[in-house]
């Protein structure tokens, strides 16, 4: 398990890239600037690329222009401690405390201390990693992405490393950019992984998402093997390959059913495993699962009303009659009157309207 050195801030010479990026946005000239606040270019330069002894009097200096709060080795140790919990949670996918760590990053980024570049790419990190994060998140947070970013000289190697998942978020070159080179960091690939979904790159999706699994199932972390397998399966029943999305769930399923603090990733999995079965035409299977269930959704109720069209028409009538008679809505009598068109004669115009009724999408392409 990675574990982030942060004892190089304890030194004043990496804080010179901070004060080159501060300089830059407010003087187009940095020896000149020096000059004007009565402090030596020469000095400086040995302090940057040297950690002279003056290292320490430019720092307080600029810190003082700059209205920055200086580092303690305290402050340090407390911001490595931290640093390494939320890498911790955000790896293990425990969000207990995601609300704490991140109210304490906030707190902190306030305070203006000049290790604000860690801060800052400490929010980033617990920003994408937000299980309740909105759809634009992303966009969102790219400002403070392109901020981070330009602190890239400042961070250390370990940083470095949790700079890289963020990029993947980021980069437009996707192709290239997980071409390029091996990353040191599982979480890359899984963001990766993730990004070519996303992008409808199935087989070079399920590729990164392996890289990731075999880095996790090394170090144990079956929660995340879990998550990434959820990726796999999505891409199984995109690409039609219900077997290997039917075995995969399967076996998930068996390995999470009797665990409640694995209860979302059985849920989740259950989802996919449905999909492949309507693929395979494992109709019975559906039924048995998902016709006992008193709290049902529109998916559900869909894969529940396909499987029983193609095992009984009767059955399926008799259902469906029924489920209409609970309905008052217009808005809900007009879904089982799509899904029951969809059904019977692949309407193309009830498709389209059940988009807006929150449906798995690769439920319906199967079904279509």
């Amino acid at each position: 398990m990675k574990k982030i050195d942060l004892s190089i801030y304890k030194t004043y010479k990496p804080y010179f890239v901070y004060f080159d990026i501060l300089i830059k946005k407010v003087s187009s000239n940095k020896d000149s600037f020096l000059e004007e606040i009565y402090l030596s270019p020469s000095s400086y330069r040995r302090a940057k690329n040297e950690g002279s002894k003056i290292g320490k009097q430019l720092t307080i200096d600029l810190c003082n222009y700059f209205n920055i709060n200086l580092f303690t080795n305290g402050l340090i140790d407390e911001l490595e401690t931290k640093v390494n919990e939320v890498y911790l949670n955000i790896y293990y996918r425990k969000y207990d405390n995601y609300e704490d760590d991140y109210n304490w990053v906030i707190s902190m980024i306030d305070n203006n201390y000049i290790f604000n570049p860690i801060l800052k790419l400490l929010r980033l990190l617990l920003e994408l990693s937000n299980t309740k994060k909105s759809n634009d998140l992303v966009e969102k947070n790219k400002e403070l992405y392109e901020e981070v970013k330009s602190y890239e000289l400042f961070y250390n190697e370990d940083l470095l490393e949790l700079l890289e998942i963020v990029e993947a978020t980021y980069q437009n070159d996707i192709d290239n950019f997980y071409l390029s080179k091996e990353f040191k960091n599982e979480l890359t690939y899984n963001s990766l992984a993730s990004r070519c979904f996303y992008d409808r790159k199935f087989i070079e999706s399920i590729y990164l998402c392996n890289k990731a699994k075999d880095r996790y199932i090394k170090n144990e972390n079956y929660r995340r093997v879990y998550y990434i397998n959820h990726v796999i399966l999505a891409c199984y029943n995109e690409l039609k390959k219900y077997t290997e999305a039917y075995e995969l769930a399967y076996n998930q399923m068996m390995s999470t059913k009797s665990d409640v603090s694995y209860k979302y990733e059985y849920l989740y999995t259950e989802k996919h495993f449905i999909n492949a079965c309507i693929g395979l035409g494992k109709h019975d299977i559906v039924i048995k699962m998902l016709k006992p269930k008193e709290d049902i959704n529109t998916t559900e109720m869909v894969a529940l009303l396909y499987a029983l069209y193609n095992t009984s028409k009767k059955d399926y009538e008799e259902y469906l009659d029924a489920q209409r008679k609970l309905v008052t809505s217009e808005r809900y009598k007009k879904y089982f009157e799509f899904v029951d068109k969809l059904i019977k004669t692949k309407d193309k115009a009830a498709l389209e309207e059940l988009n807006n009724y929150h449906i798995n999408e690769t439920l319906l392409k199967i079904i279509k």
